[in-house]
């Protein structure tokens, strides 16, 4: 069998095992085979997406820890996450491009400040949140200097006017300053951002 190509071990692994396997699947091997600890962190470090509502609690900041390249996170379907495993997410993938946070009440603004941090940030959902206030499009406002935003969600969020306009200021000025990029906003239900506000706005970004 001189002829044929030997592949090296990792390459199996990642090709023939790892990705048919679920992140859980992966932390199993890892206890029953410590051996495979190595391989395994790095596979983890190149992940894209995660389906963290198949994840047990105790386990996702163990899996968190380890990733590197995500592009997706959507935690809609996970509700209750806790800050702690938020922030990490955050803090460990500058990579994220769509981040859903819809309808986590048990987060708060400092878990999410991370989010900052995110220069290729395209999609942001935050609908339905309570701590989700003028504080927290401030924060966005000051801080987040993603050029690539185009899609936000802020629904069913306790914003104002005021904050929305200092928003929209930043995230769809003038050309020359290279924020026009944002083309879809959802305003829909938030009690304290008034019709003359909404009415005031280019309609081709408001969505409902």
């Amino acid at each position: 069998m001189a002829g044929l190509m030997r592949l090296p071990a990792e390459d199996i692994l990642y090709a023939e095992i790892f990705t048919y396997l679920s992140v859980m699947d992966l932390q199993n091997m890892k206890l029953a085979m410590p051996e495979s600890d190595y391989l395994i962190n790095v596979y983890l470090g190149q992940l894209k997406d995660v389906e963290w509502e198949d994840v047990p609690e105790e386990q996702r900041m163990n899996i968190a820890y380890y990733t590197r390249s995500l592009k997706t996170v959507d935690l809609s379907r996970a509700p209750l996450v806790r800050g702690a495993f938020v922030t990490l997410v955050l803090q460990m993938n500058e990579t994220i491009t769509h981040l859903n946070l819809r309808e986590c009440p048990a987060l708060t603004i400092e878990a999410v400040k991370p989010i900052t941090q995110l220069k290729s940030l395209s999609a942001l959902s935050v609908r339905g949140n309570k701590w989700v206030t003028n504080r927290f499009i401030f924060l966005l406002t000051g801080s987040l200097d993603s050029k690539q935003l185009k899609k936000v969600d802020f629904s069913l969020c306790l914003v104002t006017d005021i904050a929305m306009e200092e928003f929209l200021l930043k995230f769809v000025g003038f050309v020359i300053r290279g924020c026009q990029k944002l083309k879809r906003l959802r305003i829909y239900g938030c009690p304290k951002v008034t019709k003359e506000f909404k009415d005031s706005l280019p309609k081709a970004i408001l969505y409902h």
